[in-house]
């Protein structure tokens, strides 16, 4: 019994991977990089993209609450949906209610906060919207620049509120979204990294770029707590060229 679960579940694993994005389209106009470290076999968090037909490049960035089987089948819902959608008439503002009009109907035990990124890379503007998500970094030099929206939760009450924004990036911008899972870290004696304190740890590595500075960033959170993992930590880091 033990034997099936345990192959059930690196299934769950195995499919949960094929739609969590790792590997991004190549473009002259911005790399993507992304990590995941789910705390259990499967995790609650999603990262997922669609390039659009006239070029903009659409990415969701999601943190389903709670952990496990029943966060990732949630997470799989939300990534399904995302893709399906027709997204060509929708602001990222729109699509959120999209995706939380045709998921509330299915799920009452499940909230997810998060990024609905549109970057436009002709004219190197960005539209976003967030729902219930912490800020996102945009990383400008040596300035880390908190950007965010007001917005619940999807499916946390009936009626989303959520709001759209616009943002001319400059080349050599940096934008940075994470999880919770990558602050609220105790350490042996329980007392969590925080906000603060992870805003620190990026200050001190902006000298890397790409993987390095994801890898950097998850080594120093994974320092305080003695390599335990208390939550699913998600990056992913988008660098205008």
């Amino acid at each position: 019994m033990l034997h099936a679960i345990h192959k059930d579940l690196e299934l769950a694993r195995s499919n949960q991977q094929n739609l969590i994005s790792f590997h991004f389209p190549p473009s002259d106009d911005y790399k993507i990089f992304s990590s995941y470290k789910p705390m259990d076999q499967v995790g609650g968090d999603l990262i997922t993209y669609d390039l659009l037909p006239n070029g903009d490049l659409d990415i969701l960035f999601g943190d389903v609450t709670g952990h496990g089987i029943a966060a990732a089948m949630v997470s799989l819902m939300a990534i399904i949906t995302f893709k399906t959608m027709n997204k060509g008439f929708l602001t990222p503002s729109e699509c959120m209610y999209w995706i939380h009009n045709t998921l509330s109907p299915m799920i009452n035990t499940h909230f997810i906060s998060g990024i609905y990124l549109r970057y436009n890379p002709s004219d190197k503007i960005l539209s976003y919207s967030m729902a219930g998500h912490h800020p996102m970094i945009l990383i400008r030099g040596e300035e880390l620049i908190k950007l965010g929206t007001k917005g619940f939760c999807l499916m946390m009450f009936p009626q989303l509120l959520t709001e759209n924004r616009e943002l001319n990036l400059m080349s050599g911008d940096r934008l940075f979204l994470f999880s919770d899972g990558m602050f609220e870290v105790p350490d042996q004696n329980e007392n969590y990294l925080g906000e603060i304190e992870f805003f620190e740890i990026i200050k001190n590595h902006l000298s890397f770029n790409g993987p390095n500075f994801l890898s950097k960033i998850q080594s120093k959170v994974l320092e305080h707590s003695n390599n335990k993992i208390a939550d699913d930590m998600t990056m992913l880091l988008v660098e205008i060229s």
